[in-house]
């Protein structure tokens, strides 16, 4: 009994982690790209290109005109790290992934709920 409740409770706790990444947004910054990335030097960024396109970049960084940045390299084989160049001309927005609060809250009351639901459960059926 102690044992089927330990994994269920396991199996919730999985599944949160498993959703945090869900908790977050990509957002507009600004006030113009060059300004945000040389103020606030984020880690990753997502570019949207005049042309819808979008790319994400590691470690951004402004060269005179253009907006610098490492894609690549995750775990796939044969994905390797190599650096990206994007004139400023050629950048409508860039995003950065924040926390998103109603996302937060969803996520929040819907644990909250399967919670509920496993305890109610537990007790109906042992007579809690």
């Amino acid at each position: 009994m102690k044992l089927t409740l330990l994994r269920r409770r396991t199996l919730v706790w999985a599944l949160l982690f498993a959703y945090l990444p869900a908790c977050t947004s990509w957002h507009v910054v600004g006030p113009t790209p060059a300004e945000y990335v040389q103020s606030q030097r984020p880690g990753r960024i997502q570019v949207i290109r005049t042309d819808s396109s979008r790319v994400r970049l590691r470690r951004p960084a402004i060269l005179g005109d253009t907006l610098v940045g490492t894609v690549g390299g995750g775990l796939v084989r044969g994905d390797t790290a190599h650096q990206v160049r994007v004139a400023l001309g050629d950048v409508r927005a860039v995003e950065v992934r924040e926390l998103s609060i109603g996302k937060t809250l969803g996520l929040c009351f819907g644990v909250g709920l399967v919670l509920a639901l496993i305890a109610s459960g537990q007790c109906y059926g042992y007579g809690c």
